[in-house]
């Protein structure tokens, strides 16, 4: 059985996924969703044990995962883990925060055959829907 909190309603978590409840990621619980994330991105899986999540079904080929860290890494610690995150193209109403601010959520879209939607990775694409900083 997860763990579940509510999550305030400005959240990363409920802003971004639509979700009014968030699981806790525990070794103990299991989710494919959650699985197939971190086999994408296992240099940020660290960060995300003992955290939250929820899920958002997108369309029927679509699901998204919003993860809430425990350890909240910094936009330089994120930078270093995936350096192709630094070419990312800004979109015009975004700034990308300074390195020193952390990135309070991670924001994963997955097709139903667990593929990353958007690239891998590596492909920093995939990195535009990531920060949402504190």
């Amino acid at each position: 059985m997860a763990a579940t909190k509510p999550v305030d309603l400005d959240s990363f978590i409920a802003v971004m996924c639509d979700s009014a409840n968030a699981d806790l990621i525990s070794d103990s619980f299991k989710n494919d969703l959650v699985a197939a994330a971190f086999v994408h991105l296992p240099k940020l899986v660290p960060n995300l044990k003992g955290g939250y999540f929820a899920t958002k079904a997108k369309s029927a080929e679509l699901d998204e995962l919003c993860f809430e860290p425990k350890v909240l890494p910094t936009i330089a610690q994120l930078a270093q883990l995936y350096p192709s995150f630094r070419s990312v193209k800004s979109m015009p109403f975004f700034t990308v925060p300074g390195d020193n601010e952390h990135v309070k959520g991670v924001k994963v879209t997955l097709r139903k055959d667990k593929a990353l939607n958007g690239g891998t990775e590596h492909a920093p694409v995939h990195f535009v829907h990531l920060l949402f900083p504190l």
